[in-house]
C-alpha cells in the first residue's frame, strides 16, 4: 500500500489521459442514467476529503467486487480516485450529464 498521496498537499496537477476522461464519462452516464446523480454527488463531495483512504478500502475489498467488474478497470479506477482532482472530475461530469438530461433544448 502506498500512503504517498494520503496527506500530500503539494500534488502534482493531475491530468487525466484519454482513458481516464473514457472511464469517468461512463461512471457518469451510468449514474445519471440510473438516476442516482444526486446521491452520488452528495456521496461523492462528502467523501472528497479522505478520497485516498477511499481508494484504499476499495482495494481491501477488491477480491469480492471483481466477481462484478473486470480486473484492470477497477484497478484503473481504484488508481483514478487516489487523485484529489478526479473525485471533483467526477461530480462536474455528473452535474453536466443531468443538466443536459433535464434541459435537452439548452444542449
Amino acid at each position: 500500500m502506498n500512503w504517498r498521496h494520503a496527506l500530500d498537499m503539494n500534488e502534482q496537477k493531475f491530468i487525466p489521459s484519454d482513458e481516464d476522461n473514457a472511464m469517468l464519462d461512463a461512471i457518469a452516464k451510468r449514474v445519471v442514467d440510473m438516476g442516482f446523480s444526486v446521491p452520488a454527488i452528495l456521496f461523492l463531495e462528502s467523501m472528497a476529503p479522505l478520497n485516498y483512504i477511499g481508494s484504499q478500502m476499495v482495494a481491501f475489498f477488491s477480491p469480492m467486487v471483481h466477481a462484478f467488474f473486470t480486473g484492470q478497470a477497477f484497478d484503473r479506477f481504484q488508481q483514478l480516485m487516489e487523485k484529489r482532482e478526479s473525485v471533483e472530475l467526477l461530480v462536474r461530469r455528473i452535474e453536466k450529464l443531468q443538466y443536459t438530461k433535464e434541459h435537452p433544448s439548452e444542449t
